[in-house]
């Protein structure tokens, strides 16, 4: 918020943070409306101009572009950190010849923005492939980015696994595309006993390994 705060003074100095505030939960709601009915997600650029119309600001192209080079930056600082047990896990699956693809809803960090924490978080290497939905078109949980990530590992459904945190995008989306899907619910318990569902990368490797030879 400090970024767009501090950009959208330059432009219109009686600007205030309340107003700032209102104009992302505004958008946030448009950004969710449009993944709700549409299942895509609009481009950084695109959000940042929903936003600035949220807060009745008129900016100039160059000043959106910098606003936008200041967003995708902000993920590298600080860092986000990796989930323990991430990079060993990534490590075995990568031993056993398996393809790795990220399937991702992008947001306010767009894929080159995630890219790039990707690589200073040394994991970058893991991945054979990527799906984003800035980049794809399409957003989990619509069964054309997972369409799209079994092309380009030239795979079929029941010969793929998908893990991801949320039910509703990661699991339902994964599911109807006809995938097998893992519940990521990191130190959490199981919400649905029909569900496979892990709690850590120990969890997801043991359930990986038993079914690496076997159809979901």
């Amino acid at each position: 918020m400090d970024i767009a705060y501090a950009a959208f003074r330059s432009a219109q100095p009686d600007i205030d943070r309340q107003t700032l505030v209102a104009a992302f939960s505004a958008e946030n709601a448009d950004f969710y409306r449009t993944l709700r009915d549409e299942m895509i997600t609009p481009l950084l650029m695109s959000r940042l101009r929903t936003l600035a119309a949220c807060a009745h600001v008129s900016i100039s192209e160059s000043a959106l572009l910098q606003l936008q080079t200041e967003f995708e930056a902000a993920i590298l600082s600080p860092l986000p950190e990796l989930m323990p047990g991430v990079q060993r896990f990534l490590s075995n699956v990568k031993n056993r010849q398996v393809k790795v693809c990220l399937v991702c809803n992008t947001g306010w960090f767009s894929s080159r923005a995630i890219d790039s924490a990707l690589q200073r978080c040394g994991v970058f290497q893991f991945f054979d492939f990527f799906a984003y939905s800035d980049r794809v078109g399409s957003a989990k949980p619509s069964t054309r980015i997972f369409e799209f990530a079994l092309s380009v590992a030239a795979c079929r459904p029941d010969e793929a696994i998908h893990i991801g945190d949320k039910v509703t995008t990661d699991v339902v989306g994964a599911q109807k595309a006809g995938l097998c899907a893992i519940h990521y619910r990191p130190g959490g318990t199981c919400a649905d006993p029909t569900m496979l569902c892990a709690c850590d990368y120990e969890e997801i490797w043991a359930i990986l390994s038993s079914r690496f030879t076997a159809k979901c």
